[in-house]
């Protein structure tokens, strides 16, 4: 199956807009800021970072095993330290922080986040 879409980019990167526009018509004429990408809600960066976040740590994690097995006995020791390492950050960043964050009401700049009930409010 090929896929294809298009882009369109007005402006400069922060004040500019877009539109996205696909063939088989599931985006049709989108808009696009750098608002709704960047300055939404804190979760919507991990989702769209979750998948990049996990081929990396498993690309790291797995030259690091080959390490472990097939390495020097000199380096085992922090060997096991970079896999420790490597466990309790994807950990921390996915189960601890980000969650952390989402209930605190933090958004990507570090300003307070809209609430439900002031979204209705200002509509």
């Amino acid at each position: 199956m090929e896929r294809k879409a298009t882009a369109v980019w007005n402006g400069d990167l922060k004040s500019g807009n877009g539109k996205l526009t696909a063939p088989s018509g599931v985006l049709k004429e989108i808009d696009y800021t750098f608002a709704t990408r960047f300055e939404s809600r804190i979760h919507c960066a991990v989702e769209t970072l979750g998948g990049s976040t996990v081929i990396t740590s498993t690309t790291t994690f797995l030259a690091t095993l080959g390490l472990f097995f097939f390495g020097p006995e000199v380096i085992q020791s922090f060997v096991q330290a970079m896999l420790f390492g490597i466990i309790v950050g994807v950990y921390s960043s996915a189960f601890i922080a980000a969650p952390l964050l989402i209930y605190l009401g933090v958004t990507t700049y570090g300003t307070e986040t809209e609430t439900s009930s002031e979204a209705k409010a200002r509509a």
